[in-house]
């Protein structure tokens, strides 16, 4: 009877003791899972500073990065603002190449005014996004099966405009949208910033944003609860589509030709930032931060193996793809499995700082 009277006590007193650890384990893998990218960035400009000095570690490599990945940024931004709804847009790709398409078939072709020409182009955005909404709402089409169908018919449009030939020679008043670097930044950048905080603020700091996230957890809940689901469901498609033809415009500019296929090679990598994205900051949802965060840790990634030899056209998309299961299966496991692995790592940790103690002690 003494002995079970005092052996409930010490395990009610092992239990409290371990609590705090437990919960501080716990702590401690939610802090891991959240900025993983940003250790895994930290340690990709290490490895490539020791490894390609002098070339990884130059102004010109930065603004290379930065410049790059502005537009594949501006595209998965809006992407994510539909994922985060629930909607998946696959003709995002073929709505790049429209925009500037459209472009330099006024401005080269026919002589338009830049700004009428560009107008017209986000214009066309709008109006796929429109198409795409009322078969996905008032139709009930999944989503997925209608912006492939219009992806295929967006990218026969293209085909029709141009022939299946590029168009070049834009003036210079177009081709200079991409080109200022105020105070060394690229101003495709500085877009990319201008865009990310106003994405940042609808998704995540206004009423909208709330709606579009309530909407995408689970419409039919949403939809008891008030919130117009169809709108909201309007409004991701209309950002995605948007934002997809003002980076159609801005690539445009950049590589001074229009192209009927230039949108496919941004299909891999949005994707990849966007699903990488929900493993970032906030594990688990889709998120603006984390959504820039991963895109940059890819190109940091992908330009220090070109820059160390790995020049060739395969190195980008197989390192998209491995990035897109990882962070697919990141994203399965979830933030308990990554918290559980972390206060196993703890455990067996403070289980050899004891053992270890312990035989000190005995050898006194």
């Amino acid at each position: 009877m003494s002995f079970n009277m005092t052996t409930a006590p010490a395990e009610v007193t092992t239990d409290d003791a371990e609590s705090p650890q437990r919960r501080q384990s716990s702590a401690g893998g939610r802090h891991f899972a959240r900025f993983s990218g940003v250790y895994v960035l930290i340690g990709f400009i290490v490895v490539y500073a020791l490894w390609v000095p002098e070339t990884f570690l130059t102004r010109i490599t930065l603004q290379s990065i930065l410049g790059d990945q502005a537009i594949t940024g501006i595209i998965t931004i809006g992407v994510v603002i539909g994922l985060a709804a629930g909607v998946f847009d696959l003709s995002f790709a073929s709505n790049i190449s429209l925009s500037g398409i459209i472009c330099g078939v006024l401005i080269i072709n026919h002589g338009w005014p830049i700004p009428a020409a560009i107008a017209v182009a986000i214009f066309s955005g709008v109006v796929v996004g429109l198409v795409n909404a009322f078969f996905v709402v008032k139709i009930g089409i999944n989503s997925i099966v209608v912006t492939l169908g219009t992806s295929s018919l967006l990218a026969a449009v293209t085909s029709w405009l141009t022939n299946g030939t590029y168009l070049t020679g834009f003036p210079k008043g177009f081709t200079n949208i991409a080109i200022p670097k105020p105070l060394g930044i690229p101003i495709l950048a500085v877009m990319l910033a201008v865009i990310a905080l106003i994405g940042w603020y609808v998704l995540e700091h206004s009423p909208l944003g709330r709606r579009l996230q309530a909407t995408g957890l689970g419409p039919e809940a949403a939809r008891l609860a008030g919130v117009n689901t169809a709108r909201m469901t309007v409004f991701a498609l209309l950002a995605i589509a948007v934002t997809s033809s003002i980076a159609g415009v801005l690539i445009a500019a950049k590589i001074n030709s229009a192209t009927p296929d230039v949108g496919a090679a941004y299909l891999l990598p949005v994707i990849a930032g966007a699903m990488l994205g929900t493993t970032q900051i906030k594990p688990g949802r889709f998120s603006i931060a984390g959504t820039v965060l991963a895109i940059f840790l890819l190109a940091t990634g992908v330009k220090g193996l070109q820059l160390a030899g790995g020049g060739q056209a395969w190195i980008t998309s197989a390192f998209n793809g491995a990035a897109l299961l990882l962070a697919v299966t990141f994203a399965a496991l979830g933030e308990r499995n990554v918290g559980g692995f972390w206060r196993r790592f703890r455990l067996r940790r403070r289980v050899s700082e004891t053992a270890s103690s312990e035989t000190a002690e005995s050898t006194r």
